[in-house]
């Protein structure tokens, strides 16, 4: 089982402030559109491997990685997470 969580914050979008989550797991093997520009993280919360397929729709340009990073526990995200981070 996964929690897959999404949060945006990009501006001009309608849904600027509003936190999405989705629990997947074999009874719900659900597809995520995560859109772009859009902070997201996931979690396995069950007891057994949880499996995240990420498929991209654009190729990985080296030169231009549109990635962004905040740490997990940001304040400007309104979530707690709270799995087992291992460190």
């Amino acid at each position: 089982t996964a929690r897959v969580v999404i949060y945006d914050n990009r501006k001009g979008s309608i849904n600027k402030g509003q936190l999405k989550e989705y629990i997947i797991n074999k009874e719900n093997p659900i597809l995520v559109r995560i859109p772009p520009g859009c902070y997201h993280g996931f979690e396995a919360i069950g007891e057994k491997d949880a499996y995240i397929i990420s498929i991209t729709t654009e190729p990985y340009d080296p030169s231009d990685t549109d990635e962004y990073r905040i740490a997990f526990d940001d304040k400007s995200i309104p979530f707690k997470w709270d799995g087992n981070r291992g460190f």
